[in-house]
């Protein structure tokens, strides 16, 4: 029997491709999305409703669970939060809009958004992204790189905007850094591929194109709890302040 190129790439772009009924789409312009890539990379999955709108908790778990595997009790405390920010006129489901409210979910001080102050906080800014990513070098981003590149950013912000608040920043951001870390990389030493979170943030997607894969066990809310301990660790004092 001939193996041949074709087959071959036939072969690997089957096994690479996304889920079936998950194929990426890019929202359409009456679609809504957040200042959040991960919530956007699921509605833009169509694990969460691809319109974005009237997503109740349960929903926002399954999706994290189905898109990344999320053990459902690791982010019930986010989803509830996002579910608190409603302008549906149903107190049980939000808008992913909903989460642009100021130092709820979003925060100053993103790794790809502008901050409030300086205008659009919702649409991934590529100048703030160069910022974070400024530290990027390797193909692998170590756990060390990832908190100081968040601390970068941060000390940029702090320079953009004299109204600058850390009042969510700390704890989101620090949540955030260890989320790409544990979802793309090892759940204990990170190392997520570069190319992986790049995608990831710049394109809304979820890299399966790049070689993700859907891990078969859950990630745990004591290995996310361990893994922004680390990025806390790691980071310079005035960046978690």
């Amino acid at each position: 029997m001939f193996i041949t190129v074709p087959l071959i790439l036939a072969f690997v772009g089957a096994v690479l491709a996304d889920p079936e009924g998950h194929e990426w789409q890019a929202p359409g312009d009456s679609d809504s999305r957040a200042p959040c890539p991960m919530l956007n990379s699921l509605a833009n999955h169509g694990y969460l409703p691809r319109d974005g709108l009237n997503i109740d908790a349960d929903t926002l778990i399954q999706a994290l669970s189905d898109g990344i595997n999320i053990d459902p009790t690791t982010l019930a405390g986010a989803a509830q939060a996002a579910v608190s920010l409603s302008t549906t006129g149903n107190s049980s489901t939000f808008h992913l809009h909903d989460t642009l409210k100021h130092n709820a979910i979003e925060h100053d001080g993103s790794m790809s958004r502008n901050d409030v102050y300086e205008g659009d906080a919702l649409h991934f800014n590529a100048t703030v992204w160069a910022q974070t990513t400024a530290l990027f070098t390797n193909d692998t981003i170590s756990l060390e790189t990832a908190a100081l590149a968040r601390a970068a950013r941060i000390a940029k912000a702090k320079e953009a905007n004299p109204e600058y608040e850390a009042i969510n920043n700390s704890s989101a951001g620090l949540g955030e850094t260890a989320l790409y870390e544990i979802t793309f990389g090892d759940r204990v030493e990170g190392n997520a591929p570069t190319k992986w979170v790049k995608v990831f943030f710049e394109q809304e997607r979820l890299p399966f194109a790049e070689g993700y894969a859907r891990p078969e066990s859950p990630i745990m809310s004591d290995e996310l709890s361990a893994m922004i301990g680390k990025i806390t660790a790691f980071s310079p004092i005035e960046s978690i302040e």
